[in-house]
């Protein structure tokens, strides 16, 4: 019959459809441009929502900032906006600190940790990362993989950072992540470096902190 033809006509277009490369393509790319828009978007508005809220931090952790000795430093503001320290910004970085005044021991460790991050260039590792993400959004492994990579990011910085400390500088190094422990993780799609995880993560850094060896 017409009707039966016309749907054996149909079903033939779509098998081929299917069995073409360019379809597939075409679904890889479009998902991948999906992907990478929401993460953009996702920080455009995190940015957009925060830029209100930035204030100079006070002058006893601006003279902390200053005590450390590089040329070129990341801005520093402070905002009640975030609940943990953290590095943003790819063209113009920015340190930022809880609206929270920090007693200068603390801002020394959270302002150490963050610059650390700065000159390691691991905010430009997360941007690609997001980018290489992107790429494989039909994976679902990929959750698991950012997961991992914010995990070892973290720990690759302790590790830097405790270079130079002696055991009462990482006992109190140890003590500022636990008092900044982060309740909730930054919203998907803001990448950023952060000086303190979620409270679930904190055990593995604690203890690396604690067993630390030149």
């Amino acid at each position: 019959t017409p009707d039966g033809e016309s749907l054996d006509a149909l079903w033939s277009s779509i098998k081929a459809l299917v069995r073409s490369g360019s379809f597939w393509l075409t679904v890889w790319l479009i998902g991948a441009v999906i992907a990478l828009g929401r993460t953009v978007n996702a920080y455009w508005r995190f940015c957009r929502a925060l830029r209100p809220t930035l204030m100079a931090v006070d002058e006893e952790t601006a003279r902390v900032y200053a005590s450390f000795g590089l040329r070129r430093k990341p801005a520093l503001f402070c905002s009640p906006f975030v609940k943990t320290p953290m590095l943003l910004g790819l063209a113009r970085p920015c340190i930022l600190l809880p609206g929270k005044k920090l007693p200068p021991e603390t801002a020394e460790n959270v302002l150490r940790h963050e610059l650390t991050h700065y000159k390691r260039g691991d905010l430009l590792y997360k941007w690609f990362s997001a980018i290489v993400f992107s790429l494989h959004w039909f994976n679902p492994l990929m959750l698991l993989f950012r997961r991992e990579l914010d995990r070892v990011c973290e720990l690759g910085c302790d590790e830097r950072v405790l270079r130079d400390m002696n055991k009462e500088q990482r006992y109190s190094y140890g003590e500022t992540l636990l008092d900044l422990a982060a309740g909730h993780a930054l919203p998907a799609g803001v990448v950023a470096t952060t000086f303190s995880t979620e409270k679930r993560d904190l055990k593995e850094r604690l203890e690396h902190i604690m067993k630390y060896r030149h």
